[in-house]
């Protein structure tokens, strides 16, 4: 609905703004309406309830379906031992399968992933990744769904 589609939106504009090197992004005044724009901050802010974060570092990413999916990628400074993926399902109506390939001289093996969607708010610990052969990896996205990949 409405609510969770802001939140996808405000997700959206965070990624936007990190890609274009936007330094600060601020909120305020979080009542319990604003519980899908709070989640998008965490996605980038405290994704995994401990403080971790998205990456300081854009990385380009490329989306075949701009209007149904959007994916933004980061590292922290120059160290590429994790990369950090957030993946968008903007589709109301269907589950999406994002095919992924890493062009980097690093090789990932694996990672965790967290999100939240239009059933809950809360970010939760999703379906982890551990078929990535060659840098390259699908991984499904259900309707109006937002996940954080940390691939190591």
């Amino acid at each position: 609905g409405d609510v969770i589609s802001g939140g996808l939106a405000q997700a959206d504009v965070l990624g936007i703004f990190g890609r274009s090197g936007v330094y600060l992004a601020t909120q305020w005044g979080i009542s319990e309406d604003d519980s899908y724009t709070s989640a998008a901050f965490k996605l980038y802010r405290d994704y995994d309830g401990a403080r971790s974060t998205f990456g300081n570092t854009s990385v380009s990413t490329v989306s075949t379906d701009p209007a149904r999916i959007s994916a933004y990628g980061s590292i922290q400074g120059s160290d590429e031992s994790i990369l950090h993926l957030v993946l968008l399902n903007k589709d109301s109506g269907k589950t999406l399968d994002f095919h992924i390939r890493i062009e980097s001289g690093t090789s990932y093996t694996a990672g965790r992933a967290w999100g939240f969607d239009a059933n809950d708010p809360r970010l939760t610990e999703r379906l982890g990744v551990t078929d990535i052969a060659g840098n390259a990896f699908e991984y499904t996205v259900p309707p109006l769904t937002a996940i954080h990949l940390g691939l190591r």
